[in-house]
C-alpha cells in the first residue's frame, strides 16, 4: 500500500510538472472520475465477495469457490454493461458536434473500467483467502506502472503531434487505460498461485444460482462504497469541471478560472498522502468477518482498536511533515509552477479532510465486515448532502478555495465521527480513547523539529523529513504508542520479506521505549 502510494504520488508530481495547470485540470478530474466509476460500476461485488469468500473458506471450500465464481460472471455482465453504454455516449458525444477530446476521453474509459472490473474479480479471490502476500504484489502494479506509461504516451505525443496541448492531456490519461490493463493481466497470474486460479474464476458454466445473495449484500454494500469514492474524489470534479469552469465562481474570466481549477487539482493531488494508510482495510474486512462469524469478540475490539490506533497515528504524522513542508514540496516538484503561498495552506487543509477520509473508510470497512452494510450506506449518503451542500454554499459565497476545502475536510471529519459513534454505541465495540493522546502530542513534537530546521528548497525539504519521521516515532513510543506485539509483528515481517537486518533498529527503538513508565509491559514481565 506505501509503495503504491508513493508512486501514485509520483505520478502526481510528474504529470503536473509535465501537463501544466490547465492540462492537469483535464488529467488529474479523470483520475478521480476513474475511481468512482470503478466504485459504481463494481456494484460491491469485490467487497461482498471479500465477505464471504473469508466467511466460508475454512468451512464450506466449495461454497466459497462458488461465490467466487458467480462474482466473476457479475463483475462481467456489468463491465459489458459500462462498455455499451460509455460507447453510446461517445456516439452521442461525436454526433453533437462535442470536441474530439471528449469523444476520446469517453472511449479510453472503456479500457479502463473494463479492465478495473476483471482486476477486482482477482483482487476479491486473494483478500478472501486472506493472502495479503500476494495481494500487495497484485495490488501494487497499477500505481507502480503508471507514472511510467503516463509519461511515456505524453512524450510520443509530444513527438507526433508537437504542440498540441489536448493530444498531450489525451496522453497522460491513456497511462491509467494501459495500467488498469497491465495490473489485470499480472493479477491473473499471481492469482492462479491460490485455491481460486484464473481457470476457476472464469469458469462461465452453470447457472448463477448465487447472484441474488451476491446483489442483496453487494447493492447496500456498494452504496457505502460508491459514496465514500464520491465523497472523497468528487471535490476536484466539481472544482474543476464546474463551480471554476462551468459557474466562474474562482475567477473574473474564464483563463483565471481555469487556473484556480488546476491549483486545487494540484492540491488534491499531492494531499493524498493519508490514502497510504487504507492499505489496512486489505487485511481488516476479511479478519474481522471471520472473528464476527466465530462471536469473537474479544478479537473484534483488538481489530478494532489496532486498527484505529495506527490509521490515526499515521495520518498525523503525515499532517505534522505537511504542516511544515508540503508547500516547499509542491513548489519544488512541480518545477516552480505553484508558488508556495498558494498551495501550502490548500493542499494542508485538503489533507486533513484525506486523512479523515481515510478513517472514514476505516470505519465503513468495518461495518462491512461485520456485515452490516446499510449503516455505512445511510451515513454516506447524509455526508455527500453535506459536503456538496458545503462545498456550494461557501464556493457561492467565499470564492476561496480555501474555504471550500475547509468545507470538504469538515464534512469527511463528520463522517468519520458519525461512523465511530455508531461502531461503539450500536455495534458495542469498545473503544480505548487514550490512543489517541500520544499520537497528537508526538505529531506536535515532529512539527517542532521540522520547524527547527526551516524548511526551504530541496535540501530543507529532505531535511523536515528525515527529522520529523524518526522524532514522531521515537515520541510516540516513549508515550506508549507501540505495544510489545506490534514490534513483534514488524520484526516478523521483516524476516518474511528476508530485512531481518532491519531488525536491530527495532530492537534498539524497544529498548528505549522500555525506559519509559508508559510503554506497555508483557503479562510475563515484572
Amino acid at each position: 500500500s506505501v509503495v503504491a502510494g508513493l508512486f501514485a504520488l509520483g505520478w502526481a508530481a510528474l504529470m503536473t510538472r509535465a501537463l501544466g495547470k490547465e492540462d492537469y485540470a483535464i488529467v488529474g478530474p479523470y483520475m478521480q472520475a476513474f475511481w468512482i466509476l470503478s466504485t459504481v460500476v463494481s456494484m460491491g461485488i469485490p467487497h461482498t465477495l471479500i465477505t464471504f469468500i473469508s466467511h466460508n473458506a475454512e468451512t464450506d471450500f466449495d461454497g466459497a469457490r462458488d461465490i467466487a465464481r458467480q462474482g466473476t460472471r457479475l463483475l462481467l455482465v456489468f463491465a459489458l454493461a459500462f462498455c455499451v453504454l460509455a460507447a453510446a455516449a461517445a456516439a452521442a458525444l461525436r454526433a453533437s458536434g462535442a470536441r474530439d477530446l471528449l469523444v476520446w476521453l469517453c472511449l479510453l474509459m472503456i479500457l479502463c473500467i473494463f479492465s478495473r472490473q476483471m482486476f477486482f474479480s482477482n483482487y476479491a479471490a486473494l483478500a478472501g483467502l486472506q493472502r495479503m502476500d500476494l495481494l500487495s504484489l497484485s495490488n501494487v502494479m497499477f500505481s507502480v506502472s503508471l507514472p511510467f506509461l503516463s509519461l511515456g504516451f505524453v512524450a510520443l505525443a509530444r513527438r507526433f503531434a508537437p504542440g498540441d496541448d489536448r493530444f498531450e492531456a489525451l496522453a497522460g490519461t491513456g497511462g491509467i487505460g494501459a495500467a488498469a490493463l497491465i495490473s489485470w493481466l499480472i493479477s491473473l497470474l499471481i492469482v492462479s498461485k491460490t485455491r481460486l486460479p484464473a481457470r476457476v474464476l472464469l469458469t462461465h458454466s452453470g447457472p448463477l444460482t448465487r447472484w441474488k445473495q451476491i446483489l442483496t449484500f453487494g447493492w447496500t454494500a456498494n452504496v457505502a462504497l460508491i459514496g465514500n469514492t464520491v465523497v472523497s474524489m468528487l471535490p476536484p470534479i466539481l472544482v474543476s469541471y464546474v463551480m471554476a469552469q462551468a459557474l466562474g465562481w474562482y475567477g473574473p474570466d474564464r483563463a483565471a478560472n481555469r487556473a484556480q481549477a488546476g491549483v486545487f487539482s494540484c492540491a488534491f493531488t499531492y494531499a493524498m498522502a493519508p490514502m497510504l494508510v487504507m492499505g489496512l482495510t486489505f487485511a481488516l474486512i476479511p479478519a474481522m468477518s471471520e472473528a464476527e462469524s466465530r462471536g469473537n469478540r474479544r478479537l473484534l475490539n483488538r481489530y478494532f482498536n489496532t486498527s484505529v490506533k495506527y490509521c490515526f497515528s499515521l495520518c498525523a504524522m503525515i499532517t505534522a511533515i505537511y504542516a511544515a513542508v508540503i508547500g516547499e514540496f509542491v513548489h519544488f516538484f512541480t518545477g516552480g509552477e505553484y508558488a508556495v503561498e498558494s498551495v501550502h495552506a490548500l493542499t494542508l487543509v485538503i489533507e486533513m479532510g484525506i486523512a479523515a477520509s481515510a478513517l472514514f473508510f476505516l470505519f465503513l470497512s468495518m461495518l462491512i465486515g461485520l456485515k452490516r452494510p446499510a449503516a455505512a450506506a445511510w451515513t454516506v449518503v447524509c455526508v455527500i448532502l453535506i459536503e456538496m451542500s458545503a462545498m456550494a454554499l461557501t464556493g457561492r459565497l467565499t470564492g476561496s478555495l480555501i474555504a471550500t476545502a475547509a468545507a470538504v475536510a469538515g464534512s469527511l471529519a463528520a463522517g468519520a465521527a458519525i461512523l465511530l459513534y455508531y461502531l461503539t454505541a450500536r455495534v458495542r465495540l469498545v473503544m480505548r480513547w487514550g490512543l489517541f493522546v500520544p499520537p497528537v502530542i508526538s505529531a506536535l513534537a515532529a512539527w517542532g523539529a521540522c520547524m527547527a530546521v526551516r524548511p526551504q528548497g530541496l535540501a530543507g525539504f529532505l531535511s523536515a523529513c528525515a527529522l520529523g519521521v524518526p522524532v514522531f516515532f521515537i515520541t510516540d513510543g516513549l508515550l506508549g504508542g507501540f505495544e510489545p506485539s506490534d514490534l513483534a509483528t514488524v520484526r516478523g515481517t521483516l524476516q518474511s520479506l528476508r530485512m531481518g537486518f532491519l531488525a536491530g533498529p527495532v530492537n534498539a527503538a524497544e529498548r528505549v521505549f522500555k525506559l519509559s513508565p508508559f510503554y506497555p509491559r508483557e503479562e510475563n514481565e515484572s
